[in-house]
């Protein structure tokens, strides 16, 4: 009888572990069922994804790469005019009684293009960006975020001026002192304090028209930066005259650097100044010479370096030997330059 029991009870046990070992295999077939189906998921989702970053990515560099080449050309030009209008006042050719950017028309023709090339050079660039995400490559949205400060210090000059250390400058000349004053009270001010009265930067939109002109659209082409030559020939050459309206978009620049030195316009000094810096940034970063997931302009302590401040001084070095001025005074615009950029980057 005793053996009849256990052997119930072994029988029933087989069955139940039997039982059980049917439901776990089940659930397991189930989960490792719905875990492939996962994976297949994941996997699908990854292949898109690589698929999308892949056409993106070609996308990207086919649109941006030819601008970004011919912008990086386009600021080492500018940079180099910055450092040239430093030495010309060092050498006296921008001093009380040779202003070149007003008399030698090639310089200040070639300076209004030299600058405001690779600000047309920008706008390209960003038209080409509308529907491409720039967080695909590290490298062209830095040089992007650095191209898009630039374009706008010409239109910081009251930012820059104001930016420690701070100078006057009040060139609609609105200052509680100068409520009452007749326009020609005006004119006399403007004439004898520069420094502070003369218009030394441009809006926004006077950026946007002057910087248009320097785009050629031709029908199906794709629209790319005039060179120097087909920008003079179009607005300086024999039969164009000042008094036509593609002039006179440019009489604006002109009027801009008028009688321009570092000493008497320095707030458009400091605007030079901040592009020269991000002309620096933006070569470095272009060259290659360093790795670009490791940049982060947020972290100004670390990013100062490639605005390389101490060779920019070196390079706009304007002070004549025989001239008296601090270092301090010297160093100013540079100073304030560098915070104006901390502030914005």
């Amino acid at each position: 009888m005793i053996e009849i029991v256990i052997a119930i009870i072994a029988l029933v046990s087989s069955v139940i572990t039997a039982v059980v070992s049917a439901i776990f295999n089940r659930k397991n077939e189930i989960r490792l069922k719905y875990l492939e189906n996962e994976l297949a998921i994941k996997r699908a989702e990854q292949d898109a994804r690589r698929d999308y970053e892949y056409e993106a990515r070609k996308r990207l560099y086919q649109e941006c790469e030819p601008v970004l080449f011919q912008f990086a050309e386009l600021s080492e030009s500018a940079l180099r005019r910055i450092y040239a209008l430093a030495r010309n006042a060092r050498e006296g050719n921008l001093g009380p009684y040779r202003y070149w950017l007003s008399t030698d028309n090639y310089f200040i023709r070639s300076t209004i293009y030299r600058l405001l090339a690779p600000m047309a050079a920008f706008k390209l660039l960003q038209r080409r960006l509308t529907t491409i995400d720039l967080e695909l490559d590290h490298s062209i949205n830095i040089q992007y975020s650095l191209a898009k400060n630039l374009y706008y210090t010409f239109s910081s000059a009251v930012d820059l001026a104001r930016s420690e250390p701070s100078i006057p400058y009040d060139p609609d000349q609105i200052g509680p002192e100068l409520t009452n004053i007749t326009e020609s009270e005006r004119i006399e001010s403007r004439t004898k304090h520069p420094e502070k009265y003369w218009l030394q930067g441009l809006k926004v939109g006077t950026l946007d028209i002057l910087t248009e002109h320097l785009i050629l659209s031709n029908g199906n082409a794709i629209p790319r930066i005039k060179s120097f030559g087909e920008f003079e020939q179009e607005f300086f050459g024999k039969g164009n005259h000042t008094n036509t309206s593609e002039s006179n978009e440019f009489e604006v620049f002109i009027t801009l650097f008028s009688f321009f030195h570092p000493k008497t316009r320095p707030v458009l000094w400091r605007v030079l100044i901040a592009q020269a810096y991000l002309y620096n940034a933006i070569i470095y970063v272009r060259s290659g010479t360093t790795q670009a997931s490791s940049l982060n302009i947020k972290n100004f302590d670390t990013f100062k370096v490639l605005l390389k401040i101490d060779k920019t001084k070196s390079e706009c070095n304007w002070k004549q030997p025989n001239e008296i001025i601090s270092d301090g005074e010297f160093c100013m615009p540079f100073t304030a330059a560098k915070n104006y950029l901390q502030n914005i980057l």
